[in-house]
């Protein structure tokens, strides 16, 4: 299996995933990467510790809530970026009903090619939990104004 079908096999199994499985994946794949971690704004313990221990030991709403904030202020520093992108570029809104893991893998494989960063990720196997929550979440639809079917 090659990367493109292994990516879309992974986006695949996200997009089936609830909200809430999706939520839990999200967070448990931004939780394993150290430099994303380190951006949050983790309370400080003592004696110092690595910040994924301060990060696990935050209840998960409040875990969710700080990957969230992350998200949305790499999404406000890139929106220009981000609409030329998906909604220009890639036509989402005229894609994303043919075909929903091959658009988000081609918006995955954008964001890498041009370098638009969404949060501090300098792993990438966190992204694709990310991309499926952003268009389950209807962040695309929102970013592109797409209509609304009837």
């Amino acid at each position: 299996m090659d990367d493109n079908e292994q990516l879309q096999t992974q986006i695949r199994n996200l997009l089936n995933l609830d909200k809430d499985d999706l939520e839990r994946e999200l967070v448990g794949a931004v939780s394993r990467d150290e430099d994303f971690l380190a951006s949050l704004n983790l309370p400080m313990t003592a004696p110092s510790q690595p910040v994924s221990y301060a990060f696990a030991s935050l209840n998960f709403s409040k875990r969710l809530r700080l990957v969230k904030e992350a998200l949305e202020d790499g999404f406000e520093k890139n929106r220009e970026r981000l609409y030329q992108l998906v909604c220009v570029k890639l036509k989402y809104c005229d894609q994303k009903g043919a075909g929903e893991v091959r658009l988000l893998a081609f918006i995955l494989s954008g964001l890498i090619a041009q370098g638009i960063i969404l949060a501090p990720f300098p792993h990438l196997w966190p992204l694709p939990a990310v991309i499926v929550y952003l268009h389950k979440n209807g962040f695309f639809d929102r970013l592109c104004k797409c209509p609304k079917k009837t």
